[in-house]
């Protein structure tokens, strides 16, 4: 008991050194609101190389930086983060801190090294929010074990070539929201692990069609809201890891025919562009075709065999384009699950995919502002008939009696070409013309009631 409770003393008594120790080498509060031994430390209002912070801190954020060209040019020099920690450090957030300028110079009077060479265990840097317009081509030597860098949100104009050569463990990067007006492959060379790349928001019109080429590992790739006309070709080529690119809010009008040669897309984002036309010789050279290919919001106005021969992907998105008709037979021959056609102002469908409507193989989005009530009334009235009792009754109508109203006014030949579904904007009886389906309010409403009755 004795020995035990000797034991516990000792084991405390290491602990509050320990922990005095680590407070010491702490600055005041003030500076670091955390500071930890072995873990993190938040300061505000200091200069790195002035501030004494355990030496195996892994993680350090600073805030309003202190040191002197840093705060009044904005500059970055190796020195500032020539720290007692730089030996453990594996997550640095200088984000929001005024960077303007990285200085490296290596001449024979002078040598100011890489600002984050000592960082040899740096897996995690952001440097986004700054000012700066370049990076030296040195700027990452030294970094062979970083994973992450965020340089989104600074004003980088151009990218020299072999800038991010060291950073062979680089996994997810980030440059979006800069002024970069074009990408080759000499801009993004040694990445060879890298997972995920952003580029989003730049004011890029060109990306070269080998730049993701050695990016075996590449699995994400967003370029969203750029300023691109076309995808170049070979721009995906056999990127067998890669399934999502997000392409969408560019100018983009056309793919090359082998962009997507070797892939397996989960996703391939094209919408808010200007294509007028869906790029079926791209898709089809896909290795796997992409799972969901949205193509809402751009410029399509017809939809024809021709354009969905052999289209196998699962969910196709064309809403919001200004379709004027889909001919029939269009979809035949394709394994689609879900298609969106809503909000394209179409008033018909084609007959091939009248089955649809009532639990095809496929299901369809008809969410369109231009056809109050989107069914196919006599389709409605038939199934109503089969699956509900037969006086179930709509102001004093029985559906019966409805259902042989619609079976006489509309030709069995209805669905022949292309089934037109409207309202009228009065309530007068309306007879069918050949091949539509024309309906009064009174008529559609009932139906809607009485479909309510049947699943009650």
């Amino acid at each position: 008991m004795v020995f035990s409770v000797k034991v516990t003393l000792l084991f405390t008594i290491q602990c509050i050194l320990h922990v005095n120790k680590a407070l010491a080498q702490c600055p005041s509060a003030r500076n670091c609101t955390s500071c930890a031994e072995g873990g993190s430390a938040l300061c505000a209002n200091v200069c790195p190389e002035n501030i004494n912070i355990p030496a195996s801190t892994r993680e350090f954020q600073l805030v309003s930086p202190t040191c002197e060209q840093w705060l009044s040019n904005g500059i970055l020099k190796a020195s500032y983060l020539n720290v007692t920690f730089s030996a453990y450090l594996q997550k640095l957030d200088l984000s929001r801190t005024g960077i303007k300028t990285i200085t490296i110079v290596n001449t024979a009077t002078s040598h100011l090294p890489p600002p984050f060479q000592q960082l040899t265990k740096l897996k995690v840097l952001s440097l986004a929010h700054n000012i700066f317009t370049r990076l030296p081509s040195t700027t990452f030597t030294g970094l062979d074990k970083l994973e992450e860098l965020d340089l989104s949100n600074n004003g980088l104009v151009m990218l020299l070539p072999d800038t991010f050569k060291p950073l062979t463990s680089l996994k997810n990067f980030t440059i979006a929201h800069n002024n970069l007006t074009a990408l080759t492959k000499t801009n993004l060379d040694g990445m060879t692990q890298l997972e995920t790349i952003d580029i989003s928001s730049n004011p890029i019109t060109t990306i070269a069609g080998d730049t993701f080429s050695s990016m075996s590992l590449i699995q994400s790739i967003l370029m969203r809201d750029m300023n691109l006309t076309s995808i170049s070709s070979g721009l995906f080529s056999n990127l067998h890891s890669l399934r999502h690119v997000d392409a969408s809010g560019n100018q983009i009008t056309s793919l090359a025919d082998d962009c997507l040669s070797g892939t397996s897309l989960d996703l391939l984002d094209l919408s808010n562009n200007q294509m007028t036309n869906i790029p079926t010789k791209a898709i089809q050279q896909a290795s796997n075709q992409p799972k969901t290919l949205d193509l809402s919001n751009n410029k399509i106005t017809q939809v024809s065999h021709q354009d969905m021969t052999s289209l196998t992907v699962e969910t196709l998105d064309l809403s919001g384009n200004p379709l004027a008709q889909i001919v029939d037979g269009t979809f035949d021959g394709c394994t689609i699950k879900h298609i969106d056609l809503s909000n394209t102002g179409l008033t018909s469908l084609p007959a091939s995919i009248q089955p649809w409507q009532t639990g095809g193989p496929t299901s369809l989005i008809l969410d369109n502002p231009f056809w109050t009530g989107n069914v196919d009334i006599l389709l409605l009235s038939r199934d109503l008939a089969k699956t509900c009792n037969p006086t179930t009754t709509y102001l004093a109508d029985a559906l019966t009696a409805a259902l042989q109203q619609r079976e006489n006014t509309c030709p069995t030949h209805t669905f022949a070409t292309s089934t037109t579904i409207k309202t009228t904007p009065s309530r007068q009886t309306s007879t069918c013309s050949t091949g539509a389906v024309v309906v009064t309010e009174e008529i559609f409403l009932g139906l809607l009631v009485t479909t309510a009755l049947c699943l009650m």
